[in-house]
């Protein structure tokens, strides 16, 4: 009988995501996400905001954070 892979699947996204930062989250969340992923933040610099989204695929906010049309 063959075995079967056992291994927890810690991310429902195979490829290295580039995410932009947008809000503050749990610092665990945020290395996690680094971990697996290319993240770039902006949360104290709002003004580079249009040039560090220029290649970015997803974008994770909280409450009380605007993006515009022309940000996205």
């Amino acid at each position: 009988m063959a075995s079967r892979d056992r291994r927890v699947r810690t991310s429902i996204v195979e490829a290295d995501l580039k995410i932009f930062l947008a809000s503050p989250i749990a610092e665990p969340a945020v290395q996690r996400l680094r971990d697996e992923h290319d993240v770039v933040s902006g949360i104290d610099d709002h003004d580079r905001w249009p040039e560090l989204l220029e290649d970015r695929e997803a974008i994770i906010f909280r409450s009380g954070v605007t993006i515009s049309a022309p940000m996205m």
